[in-house]
């Protein structure tokens, strides 16, 4: 099964290449999906932002270039899921990289997911990945609590604190089964000291699908 889906999710990242333009600029999120994609990008006369120092290096090594500030417009995003609801709405985060996918994703005026069908479920319910300063740390646990949020440290292997690449913390918060992830988001996003939460509920133009069989089924949305 996971052969079949490894050639899923390879054939997505050949198919997107039929999104790409000479010239046009490309917003790339993190993860396995979207390195897969910009390994295929050598020789193309593109600009690329990286929401990541993981995506960044690959794709310096692929030769694009590589802009270091946010751009006017942003021609296309790709980007992958940590989990996908079924009114789509989704959480990401797990790399860390929330902030910047969520502000690239933001500027793009096409919206692209690459991930696998084992990341869509009916609702969302696993753990919210949010991003907050360390000075707020335990303003920022209580409050998170007080709208029924089980906060935990994101931590590294030796127990120290996760830094993301803008110098923050991450709590990965347990909210049980989101009923309304649009809700959740504004919910958190008022809590003084938290920069972004890792609830996306942004319209997509396209999902990726990779499936288990080997195919790869493209849902496509009016942005």
């Amino acid at each position: 099964m996971k052969g079949k889906l490894e050639e899923a999710l390879e054939k997505a990242s050949e198919l997107l290449l039929e999104k790409v333009k000479p010239n046009i600029i490309v917003g790339l999120g993190s993860g396995s999906s979207v390195a897969r994609f910009v390994k295929r990008l050598k020789g193309y006369n593109l600009k690329v932002v990286c929401s990541s120092w993981q995506i960044q290096l690959i794709a310096e090594e692929m030769d694009l270039e590589v802009l270091s500030q946010l751009p006017k417009k942003i021609d296309l995003h790709v980007d992958g899921a940590d989990q996908i609801s079924e009114e789509y709405s989704m959480i990401k985060g797990y790399g860390g990289a929330l902030f910047k996918e969520k502000l690239l994703m933001l500027k793009a005026k096409e919206r692209i997911i690459i991930a696998d069908e084992q990341k869509f479920s009916k609702r969302l319910n696993k753990p919210v990945p949010v991003e907050f300063i360390p000075f707020s740390k335990n303003y920022v646990e209580e409050a998170l609590i007080k709208i029924d949020g089980k906060p935990s440290l994101r931590l590294l292997e030796k127990g120290y604190p996760y830094i993301t690449d803008n110098g923050n913390f991450i709590f990965d918060t347990n909210f049980g089964e989101i009923k309304d992830a649009k809700e959740l988001e504004k919910k958190i996003k008022a809590i003084t000291g938290v920069l972004e939460v890792g609830l996306f509920n942004l319209k997509l133009s396209s999902i990726y699908k990779a499936k288990l069989d080997g195919e790869v089924e493209i849902l496509v949305f009016k942005i």
